[in-house]
This record gives C-alpha cells, structure tokens and sequence, in this order.
C-alpha cells in the first residue's frame, strides 16, 4: 500500500522530487496505512465485542 501510494505521488509530480520531498512522501503514505490499519482492527473488535454469543 505505502508503495503504491508512493507511486501515484510520483506519477502526479512528473519531476524528480527532492530527497526531503520523497521523504515525506513516504511518511504521508505510512501515516496513512497505520489509519487504516487502526480502523480495521477497531472494527475486528467491535465484531468481536457486539458479536451474537451462540
């Protein structure tokens, strides 16, 4: 994911970034996935915690 966010930023750019640039580029992408990632596994628990006890 954090690759591919990576790429569609270059591909926007259409210029060799700087190193600072690719950097945080590189920190957005990640910042990112760890969102994602939270809210997974936020909803995971929440179908474990409100799951119907058989």
């Amino acid at each position: 994911m954090i690759y591919s966010a990576f790429n569609d930023r270059m591909d926007i750019l259409a210029e060799k970034p700087s190193l600072r640039e690719k950097v945080r580029m590189i920190q957005s992408a990640a910042k990112k996935a760890e969102w994602v990632e939270n809210i997974l596994e936020h909803k995971r628990f929440e179908e474990f915690v409100y799951a119907p006890r058989l």
